[in-house]
């Protein structure tokens, strides 16, 4: 179930109104939970400002802009979402790579792919590789996709390593599936250095 509470009033005026913080942004991450309209507003911004941009396409959607897509310097899907955005069966790692070339192909930079408690899979301008999952005895999934995004930038913010960033993402997102929650779920950084000492 999703209640878009506030996200559902976010326009793409407010992206205007905000554009002179925005333009201090090193990358503007989006999601599907606000308006369509002002998502590829947002996308457009970022473009004409020379902005990374990172789409999380949840809740999917089917249809979404071709022409927006392209513009993308990341797309981080689950499989079901890679598989509703390319139009391709996704029912493993292997068709998850074929799916994600063909996004590649279409313009956008890197793909990563959420595989749930089998890591994640990259696909892009630095060549296509695995990282594999972080075993673990789950929970609730709930909130896994997010904790892996928002780590993954955190990380690649910093320094702009996609493959160590992932590596993080994905043993911070395995992490946070043995609590109960979302944001409860999250583990803050000294929990999160404890796990992967035991690790």
């Amino acid at each position: 179930m999703i209640v878009k509470g506030a996200n559902a009033h976010l326009s793409p005026a407010d992206i205007d109104a905000a554009a002179a913080d925005l333009r201090e942004c090193t990358l503007i991450v989006l999601q599907l939970e606000i308006n369509l309209e002002t998502v590829y507003h947002a996308i457009e911004f970022a473009q004409r400002n020379a902005i990374a941009v990172l789409l999380n396409p949840a809740p999917a959607l089917a249809g979404l802009s071709a022409e927006h897509l392209a513009q993308l310097d990341f797309l981080i899907p689950n499989e079901s979402e890679l598989a509703l955005i390319s139009g391709q069966v996704v029912d493993s790692p292997a068709s998850a790579q074929t799916a994600a070339r063909s996004l590649v192909t279409s313009g956008i930079r890197h793909v990563i792919v959420t595989l749930g408690e089998h890591g994640a899979l990259y696909v892009g301008e630095e060549g296509e590789f695995h990282v594999p999952g972080v075993q673990v005895a789950a929970r609730d999934t709930t909130g896994a996709g997010d904790a892996f995004i928002g780590c993954f930038i955190h990380h690649w913010n910093r320094d702009g390593h996609i493959r160590q960033a992932m590596e993080q993402a994905v043993a911070y997102s395995a992490c946070s599936v043995m609590a109960l929650g979302t944001q409860t779920s999250y583990p803050d950084a000294d929990t999160f250095k404890r796990f992967q000492q035991q690790r």
